[in-house]
């Protein structure tokens, strides 16, 4: 059984893309679409539902002018992930649970299109972080921890190995703004083209770390 894990960081950072609005079906109010995933995501995560791919979005428009809100990512948010389709690729070699992976075209500024981007929504969850062994780190939203670090291990968290039981994906609704993947997985995507980017920063398991 493995020592570590990992968080994804490019995640908490990928809130800096703004002005891309997912777009609801032709026909549908998208005050009605944006309410239905809330409930449906929801429903999800906390309830067994499965996912249904038609309560996710396929398309992505640009709705503003905003310099910050370049495409040059591996992963950005808006009421979910999006990460390139290396990424996804890589995803889908492993266990990823119920968690969805729907490609959407992304409508630039310009009028062109990005095909290079795949709807991930993250549909299993566990508690991850040991609270015994953790000392005190950022809050945000809710008061809920942040995971941030300039290093490669994060040498003040520490996971539970609870963590390890389950998917190769994972969120926790305690941590915000990121999810978690097993070592396996993390190494793979480590080796991607996107590696770097994104932040893959590892967690050691407690109990397993001196």
């Amino acid at each position: 059984m493995s020592d570590h894990i990992y968080y994804i960081q490019a995640a908490t950072d990928s809130a800096n893309v703004r002005g891309y609005e997912p777009q609801p079906p032709e026909g549908v109010d998208a005050e009605d679409f944006y309410k239905a995933r809330m409930t449906h995501q929801y429903n999800v995560r906390f309830k067994g539902e499965d996912p249904d791919p038609i309560r996710f979005p396929s398309e992505l428009v640009f709705s503003r002018t905003n310099p910050a809100s370049s495409l040059d990512v591996p992963i950005f948010q808006n009421l979910g992930f999006y990460v390139r389709r290396e990424i996804a690729e890589t995803l889908g070699h492993f266990d990823i649970g119920r968690s969805l992976l729907k490609p959407v075209t992304v409508h630039l500024s310009d009028g062109s299109t990005n095909e290079d981007y795949v709807c991930l929504f993250v549909a299993d969850w566990r508690s991850t972080i040991d609270p015994e062994r953790s000392e005190p780190f950022s809050r945000t939203y809710k008061n809920r921890p942040k995971l941030r670090t300039s290093k490669a291990i994060h040498t003040g968290v520490f996971a539970s190995p609870e963590a390890l039981v389950g998917p190769a994906l994972w969120f926790d609704p305690d941590v915000s703004n990121t999810f978690f993947v097993n070592a396996d997985l993390g190494k793979a995507l480590k080796a991607g083209h996107d590696g770097k980017k994104l932040k893959l920063k590892k967690i050691m398991i407690s109990g397993e770390a001196n």
